[in-house]
């Protein structure tokens, strides 16, 4: 057991040593931290810029819903302010004060049943400053407390203000007696018998309920706008109307919005500024609120994102540690098996680079056997070849470009949502997730779904031409072929048999048809066509035999097709100098 342990220390303490030597192990663990710091980066900042998206467009939203509401419950209190005075309009006592001369004959305690009435108008509503009851007959004034001759009234400001010819309800913001606080004078006035009455209710702005709760807040203020741009309310009102430029938030003031809501963070203090126009009274409704609280929030949420992105990252590089330990520790073991003899080896072995000394000690291995080693070689390049190739055909650099540039002169034609441009968008984003999908295999059906695409793509950039007729046999739509084996074919007929020449006549022929077994894929192209020598040249290009130089789409359809089918696969190419291409691809219809 003591042996064991001991062995055991030795190991870890030689894998130590080894480690600290190792340019492999740093270097993987630096790239691989630096991927994973860069990506957690990247994250960071686009999760913390939506977030404080999100935070400020709650506090918007907030203040915007909380100053509709003022202007709602503003608003409603005005409207009951205007059912009391038509209430008061219609009431039978009121009018015969308006009417008669002496009233009080008619009715019995008259003058103090009005008062009562008034009274209790007045002292239930905390923002009714008084109402007056004015009759031109009498020349009276009737309040809750007094019946008082007019010109022994010392409020009679207000009548400087009606309109004589306008008998609808007027709205008026003075001061009573000169002074704050200052009114706001919703005036009926109306001609009985020639003499003209009025109905007076003045409201006290900073006793408004709304108003009078928003105002307790430190952190935000409620102003009113007139449609004249004039200042007419804020909390402590200095003068009954001054200039906006008073309140530096107000300078972004609109006249020109009904509602308008921004965060302003230019300032020292940031804060929301919200306005919105009242829907019956000509002014406008503005809050400015300062956010200090969100200021607050958003420095505790970028301190605790700090410290969770710190530890995340902490996490990342031991993960990192531990994944480049565990690929290191293999390497290790192979060159221990390498070092493993009767007699130690050299101790400036470790000075080498790992890789360097694995690679001459397999070379040393494979030149005992020199036949083995041409085979192995040949197979990689077939390997590296095929693996080029494959790649090639699912992604076309020239495709790209071509279809990127349709994509880019389309968007400067025209734009718009029923633009040709979105359609031909997502036609080549479904290509490019078809190419690099992981099935190999597919029925030809899918695969001319996917070709039919392509070819639309080139009939874009083409003006609509070629044209191409389709002859497809529902027979051969379940075979089985890999995938991307007719775009290439396509592309070949396109370009090298139709683009010199492209005209109204330009068309292309695929068809799909059987034969007993056997699926036939053919597409033809009646274009510049090929000479004999040409051709040739062709056909024993595509011999697997021959290096990889030119034409490699089509060799690349012709290698998959012969690693899937073997000699069951064959191909045809059939062409006429002048008249046109044909490519027939011969193979079973199952596999």
């Amino acid at each position: 057991m003591k042996n064991a342990t001991n062995n055991l220390q030795l190991s870890l303490r030689k894998l130590t040593v080894r480690l600290v030597k190792s340019k492999i192990f740093f270097q993987n663990f630096l790239l691989l931290s630096m991927i994973f710091i860069v990506i957690f980066s990247l994250f960071a900042i686009a999760f913390f810029s939506l977030a404080r998206e999100t935070i400020q467009k709650e506090y918007t939203y907030s203040v915007k819903y909380k100053l509709e509401e003022t202007a709602k419950v503003v608003d409603g209190h005005l409207h009951d302010m205007r059912y009391l005075i038509a209430s008061l309009n219609q009431n039978s006592m009121v009018n015969a004060f308006f009417t008669y001369q002496q009233p009080e004959r008619i009715y019995d305690f008259y003058h103090e049943s009005i008062q009562q009435m008034l009274s209790v108008y007045t002292h239930s509503l905390p923002s009714v400053y008084s109402i007056y009851l004015y009759s031109g007959i009498s020349e009276t004034i009737l309040t809750s407390d007094e019946h008082i001759a007019q010109e022994s009234f010392d409020d009679m400001y207000w009548k400087d203000l009606v309109s004589t010819e306008h008998e609808d309800i007027q709205f008026f913001f003075r001061s009573i007696q000169g002074h704050y606080p200052y009114v706001l004078s919703i005036i009926k006035q109306s001609e009985i018998n020639g003499h003209h009455s009025a109905i007076v209710v003045n409201l006290k702005l900073n006793e408004l309920t709304q108003l009078k709760k928003l105002s307790r807040e430190s952190y935000q203020k409620v102003y009113w706008v007139s449609d004249h741009g004039e200042l007419v309310y804020r909390y402590d009102q200095a003068e009954l109307t001054e200039p906006l430029s008073i309140i530096p938030e107000l300078v972004n003031f609109n006249e020109n919005e009904y509602t308008y809501t921004n965060l302003i963070e230019d300032s020292t203090t940031p804060y929301i500024y919200s306005q919105i126009h009242s829907d019956r009274y000509p002014w406008s409704y503005v809050m400015v609120t300062y956010l200090q609280e969100y200021t607050s929030l958003l420095n505790n949420f970028l301190v605790a994102f700090i410290l969770i992105l710190f530890a995340l990252i902490s996490t990342v590089l031991l993960f990192v540690f531990f994944l480049c330990f565990r690929t290191f520790k293999p390497i290790y073991n192979l060159l221990q098996l390498f070092q493993k003899s009767e007699t130690a080896l050299q101790e400036d072995i470790y000075s080498h680079d790992e890789m360097t000394y694995i690679a001459d000690q397999i070379t040393s291995y494979i030149q005992a056997n020199q036949t083995l080693t041409t085979e192995l070689s040949a197979r990689l390049e077939i390997l590296n070849q095929t693996k080029l190739l494959a790649l090639q055909a699912q992604i076309n650099p020239h495709f790209l470009f071509n279809t990127l540039s349709v994509i880019n002169m389309q968007q400067c034609k025209e734009l718009g949502y029923t633009h040709k441009l979105p359609k031909l968008t997502l036609e080549l984003s479904r290509l490019l997730r078809y190419a690099i999908e992981s099935t190999d295999l597919v029925v030809l059906e899918t695969e001319l779904e996917y070709a039919k695409i392509y070819i639309h793509i080139l009939q874009e950039r083409y003006n609509n031409k070629p044209k191409v007729h389709y002859n497809i046999e529902p027979a051969s739509l379940s075979a089985k072929i890999p995938k991307l084996i007719i775009q290439p074919i396509v592309e070949n007929a396109v370009f090298h048999g139709l683009a010199g020449n492209m005209n109204e006549n330009s068309a292309l022929t695929l068809s799909c048809t059987t034969d007993n077994s056997f699926c036939i894929l053919s597409v033809r192209d009646n274009g510049v066509g090929m000479d004999k020598e040409v051709l040739e040249n062709l056909l024993h290009s595509l011999d697997e035999s021959v290096p990889l130089n030119n034409n490699i789409g089509v060799k690349n359809v012709v290698t998959r097709m012969h690693l899937l089918y073997s000699n069951d696969f064959t191909i045809k190419i059939e062409s006429i100098k002048g008249e046109g291409t044909t490519f027939t691809l011969r193979f079973p219809l199952s596999n």
